[in-house]
């Protein structure tokens, strides 16, 4: 069964509708259920020729990546099944994670076009042009399938750094029996264990001062373009819990492959309660809280927001 019509106009910006615009007209209606890939060798208003291949990949989404479809095509459309995310200047009452059908397109100017679908509230429309980009996952692939740049990192590696450090953490809360002192917590950041920049002396205990100067500066140091150039070669002077080699690195750019690193990770504060949950279960409660408050206020020193998603809104 159909959805039904779209609740909100088309809006196809300035000019004629595009070619891409008009394919997801011809879609409101009856959208596919495959996961497809739609390509147009023009955005003419004219062209009626579009290219549909399915994507067989047990991921559809990541089958994109890797393509190299600019010179070949002038727009690119993905087509299927995804989970509700708040799109800048759209509003749709429809929980954020909920399943829906959505259709979500770039052409090789930069601008974009989405189309949502759900099964009891119909569908919603959205466009962009290339100096509003939406940063995420979907748009990032067809961007760089069409060798365009992508919105930039929303977080820097600091936050990266500060997720690695959050599993370590829980390891060794989970290996031990006994509460962990918080030094022994903080030597567990990776900035400490590397200790490239500005050693520290770990015969001393570790003051709250040196542990964020020490953070800044190995974040500094190892931004998003290290950490993406690092990806591409299996070294040993990689930084500790820098992401493994990894193929499509060099075919992402630096905002695409952050958040294509960081899509899995939950937001620090999350990882934070599962740590003191674990805590809770080895030691008891009041260490555990203190270990909770103890992290979440360095994240904050850090000057992070522990409850920042850094699986960024967006397509």
């Amino acid at each position: 069964m159909s959805p039904d019509p779209i609740a909100a106009p088309p809006h196809h910006g300035p000019g004629a509708p595009t070619a891409m615009a008009q394919f997801m007209d011809l879609m409101a209606d009856d959208p596919y259920q495959a996961p497809t890939l739609a390509c147009f060798p023009e955005q003419a208003a004219h062209s009626r020729t579009v290219a549909l291949v399915e994507l067989h990949d047990p991921n559809p989404v990541d089958s994109i990546m890797g393509m190299a479809l600019g010179e070949l095509f002038a727009a690119v459309a993905f087509c299927g099944s995804g989970r509700a995310r708040p799109l800048p200047g759209c509003t749709y009452p429809v929980a954020d994670g909920e399943e829906m059908r959505m259709m979500h397109g770039v052409a090789v100017d930069g601008s974009w076009e989405s189309l949502y679908w759900h099964a009891a509230l119909g569908g919603t429309r959205c466009s962009g042009t290339a100096g509003d980009p939406v940063a995420g996952h979907i748009d990032d692939l067809l961007r760089r399938a069409l060798d365009l740049p992508t919105a930039p990192p929303t977080v820097s590696t600091a936050h990266l750094w500060a997720s690695m450090w959050c599993r370590l953490v829980e390891c060794a809360v989970d290996a031990c029996d006994e509460p962990l002192d918080w030094d022994t917590v903080v030597r567990l950041h990776p900035a400490i264990i590397d200790g490239v920049d500005e050693p520290v002396d770990l015969e001393r205990t570790i003051d709250h001062d040196q542990v964020v100067t020490v953070a800044a500066a190995y974040a500094e140091r190892f931004d998003w373009s290290r950490v993406r150039a690092t990806a591409q070669v299996n070294a040993d002077a990689n930084p500790v819990g820098a992401p493994p080699h990894d193929r499509h690195a060099t075919w992402l750019d630096d905002g695409a492959y952050s958040r294509y690193v960081l899509e899995e990770r939950p937001p620090l504060g999350q990882h934070i309660d599962r740590i003191a949950a674990t805590a809770a279960r080895r030691w008891d409660g009041r260490p555990a809280q203190r270990l909770r408050a103890d992290l979440l206020a360095m994240i904050e020193a850090f000057g992070l927001d522990p409850w920042h998603d850094p699986r960024v809104p967006g397509c």
